[in-house]
């Protein structure tokens, strides 16, 4: 299905990604377009290994993105029937505003931080938002790529799966709030994290670049395999990878 949207949102960090896996143009230009089609039309591209890890990661944000436009349009939607004018409310939430200010004067909308509990299973209300702008968390753990809530709804699962999903809700509001020893662990834990997305990203370009090696000497000769390298039997060459640039260089064997 076609979109109603204009256009869609790539993150500075999928460029840094793409390019740090050592990427050709070519294949940056292929990823990038196959996500401007997906998110404009819905259909999924056909693309090789590595090239379909690195769209898929790109895919889990724009599915994210998509779902903040949904709930804008409900909105709006909402707003449009009733003459363009939001209905009064009988009480204010929390302070009274449509945004959450933490104690160090930084805004987050309250949508935000309830789309983020509930990409990671829990569904909170606006209070229970507010609570969590107010609870003296660092603006920048309650949102994005390994947040805060993320950490806090892993360690739940891990230590309380077991137990009611009500119960593990309790938890996790609880754990959000004031569980000091969490706050501790999770630098440490979002360092983790984005060590192992940055092995994954490098792992995936060392495929990609082998899967990049030449097939023919510079006289035009077939190359044949040798173990890691590739030869030529005719003037003696060998072309190997090289794992720290990911590229192929040529020398005597």
């Amino acid at each position: 299905m076609k979109s109603d949207k204009t256009g869609v949102l790539i993150y500075y960090k999928h460029l840094k990604i793409l390019e740090e896996a050592r990427l050709t143009a070519e294949q940056i230009g292929q990823i990038l377009i196959a996500a401007i089609r997906y998110d404009e039309t819905g259909d999924l591209p056909q693309l090789a290994s590595p090239l379909s890890a690195f769209f898929t990661m790109i895919k889990y944000d724009m599915d994210a993105n998509r779902e903040k436009w949904e709930e804008v349009k409900k909105e709006r939607s909402r707003v449009g029937k009733l003459g363009g004018r939001p209905p009064k409310a009988k009480k204010p939430i929390g302070n009274g505003k449509s945004k959450i200010t933490n104690r160090f004067g930084e805004v987050l909308p309250f949508p935000d931080i309830k789309h983020e509990a509930r990409n990671n299973g829990f569904f909170i209300d606006q209070f229970t938002a507010q609570s969590f702008g107010d609870c003296g968390l660092d603006p920048e753990w309650m949102q994005g790529t390994h947040s805060f809530l993320e950490f806090a709804a892993e360690r739940i699962q891990e230590n309380y799966g077991d137990k009611p999903q009500g119960e593990q809700k309790k938890l996790f509001i609880s754990a959000v709030r004031s569980w000091d020893e969490l706050r501790d662990e999770y630098p440490g834990w979002k360092a983790k994290k984005e060590k192992q997305e940055k092995e994954a990203a490098r792992k995936a370009a060392l495929r990609a670049a082998k899967d990049r090696h030449p097939t023919e000497c510079e006289c035009g000769k077939a190359l044949d395999q040798y173990h890691d390298a590739y030869i030529c039997r005719s003037c003696q060459l060998q072309c190997e990878l090289d794992t720290e640039t990911l590229e192929w260089k040529w020398g005597k064997w």
